[in-house]
């Protein structure tokens, strides 16, 4: 039988620890290691700054806490305690050594619910992790000594924010330790909608969800003002 070589080794890691996480939330635990970071400023503003190369993507699925199959119904729910529209300005993938993490700093241009702040700092499920730190975690030490490049973890299948997209967000306060003055999104990922080309709608990130995906400007225009 022929040898397996560290990439193919890694994505099976990567199968099985995707085909049994379950958790949404990270755990209660200040340790954090930032991997990876792009701002405005950067010349990457635009561009797809996804790291590189990819060697394992990873699928997370969870039975959500609350499920809102409509977009309006997301907006007048209680849990949405505030929704702004507005521009990402920084984007950091977290990796605590259990769950990868987005948090990204979005430049506030309008407000519908909550207290208006000219930017708020947001916690998503999902990110890029070093491949090495995956497989480190997953209790390969030998794979993490040799492996390179990057695990593209998914939660719900949903794409990942980038410096300069357009968004609106449904969000709650971040209980979590060490993550107080944050928001968690509404519904996970499902409570990001980002602009799409040509701008003329907003769609949740998760392609292939079974609920309302798109809604247009003109239709988010009749929701929203009247939170």
């Amino acid at each position: 039988m022929g040898s397996i070589s560290s990439t193919s080794l890694l994505v099976a890691v990567v199968v099985a620890a995707g085909a049994s996480a379950s958790c949404t939330s990270p755990p209660n635990s200040t340790s954090t290691l930032t991997q990876i970071r792009t701002t405005a400023t950067s010349p990457n503003v635009g561009a797809d700054v996804a790291p590189s190369p990819i060697v394992g993507t990873v699928r997370l699925d969870a039975a959500l806490k609350d499920v809102f199959p409509t977009i309006d119904a997301l907006a007048r729910s209680a849990r949405s305690e505030l929704v702004v529209r507005g521009i990402v300005t920084d984007v950091a993938y977290v990796f605590d050594g259990q769950l990868a993490r987005t948090k990204l700093t979005v430049s506030v241009e309008q407000s519908w619910r909550g207290p208006a702040a000219p930017q708020v700092v947001v916690w998503e499920d999902g990110g890029f992790v070093p491949a090495a730190d995956f497989a480190a975690a997953n209790a390969d030490k030998q794979l993490a000594s040799r492996v390179t490049g990057w695990i593209d973890v998914r939660f719900e299948g949903a794409s990942h924010p980038h410096v300069g997209d357009h968004v609106v967000l449904f969000l709650a306060r971040n209980p979590n330790p060490g993550q107080q003055g944050t928001y968690q999104e509404v519904s996970s990922v499902y409570g990001r909608l980002t602009q799409d080309p040509g701008g003329a709608s907003y769609s949740r990130a998760v392609a292939e969800s079974r609920w309302q995906r798109t809604m247009s400007v003109a239709d988010l225009g009749v929701a929203l003002p009247g939170l």
